[in-house]
């Protein structure tokens, strides 16, 4: 692992427990349907009715710190960004009345009358993709991780420093983003190489399946008495449910349950630092993450992390493939701020 140290301690010298985060990608379904038939297969199988959304997905980019923190959710729709011109009088920065991101930035209900959450509670964007490059990157920085971390936005400083331990996802390594992580002298970030985040990511290795697992409870509970179309299926639901969904969710999981999912991952907490005696990086085995599991979210929680439908779908190999994701540094055209 990148982190190791013969006493536990992470690389970056100066980062506390409080301001050493971990962030990933978490591919989310837009109708998060357990299985498509029901019914035994000697008498036949019925079709679970959808909203037409069940192949559609956005992408929740998590952040946990080392010390417990939760990150603000930072939530990407498929939209097609507006196209800003300065020079028309009547050009709006978040484009027509009509488009998904001038909704995201009036937060505006859908049609029966479901409200997006707040902005401390969520950061909302779109792209074409519904999923990150090196701009959207920077923007999470920028509007999730740093004000995380104490940075002041109006002077442009902060008191602490800053770490960030990320995957190998093309974005993370472009020179865009590496030059403008190096602009900032209070920040450093550790990439984990491909093949270690299973075990290596507090997110991946527990986090990740919970959150999903919460967030399918909560399309489960509306999909029994969501308001029908006139075909008489499910109406699929708005992006003002699925943003609500993703705050309710991420608000279930314990704090200390973030904190002891890096201890999970076999990173000393910073307390015990100087009474370790222990010469590599262990990582908890299956049966202790799940004693832990329970411990905070109970047999439900426990029940999430083993569901192998909230398993790694956050794969960096799988997104890449699934949105046809070539990221190469160039222009943000394709990022829609909130």
């Amino acid at each position: 692992l990148p982190l190791a140290q013969p006493d536990g301690r992470v690389l970056i010298t100066g980062v506390t427990d409080a301001y050493y985060f971990n962030t990933d990608h978490v591919p989310v379904w837009v109708e998060s349907v357990g299985n498509y038939t029901w019914g035994r297969k000697s008498s036949g199988r019925r079709s679970v009715k959808t909203g037409g959304k069940e192949k559609d997905r956005f992408t929740v980019q998590l952040g946990v710190g080392k010390g417990g923190k939760k990150v603000i959710p930072f939530i990407i729709f498929k939209a097609e960004p507006t196209k800003y011109d300065p020079s028309k009088p009547r050009s709006h920065k978040y484009g027509s009345k009509n488009s998904v991101a001038r909704e995201i930035y009036e937060r505006k209900p859908d049609s029966n009358g479901n409200h997006y959450p707040s902005r401390d509670k969520v950061y909302m964007t779109v792209a074409s993709k519904a999923t990150s490059n090196h701009a959207l990157t920077k923007v999470y920085l920028n509007k999730c991780i740093l004000p995380a971390g104490g940075y002041d936005k109006a002077t442009g400083e902060c008191e602490n420093k800053i770490g960030v331990l990320w995957d190998d996802f093309k974005s993370h390594s472009t020179p865009v983003v590496k030059d403008y992580c190096l602009s900032l002298p209070f920040l450093s970030v550790d990439i984990l190489p491909g093949g270690l985040t299973s075990c290596g990511q507090p997110l991946d290795k527990v986090i990740n399946k919970v959150f999903k697992g919460y967030f399918r409870d909560l399309y489960d509970a509306y999909i029994l008495s969501s308001p029908l179309t006139e075909k008489g299926t499910p109406l699929a639901p708005s992006q003002q449910q699925l943003a609500t969904w993703v705050v309710e969710a991420w608000d279930k999981i314990p704090e200390e349950m973030v904190r002891k999912s890096w201890t999970a991952c076999g990173y000393t907490p910073e307390g015990e630092i100087s009474f370790s005696d222990r010469g590599q990086i262990v990582p908890w085995t299956e049966d202790a993450v799940n004693a832990m599991v329970k411990e905070f979210c109970g047999q439900e929680g426990l029940d999430h992390l083993c569901d192998k439908e909230n398993g790694n779908e956050d794969d960096i190999d799988m997104i890449e493939a699934a949105f046809g994701i070539v990221d190469e540094d160039g222009d943000d055209s394709d990022v829609q701020l909130d």
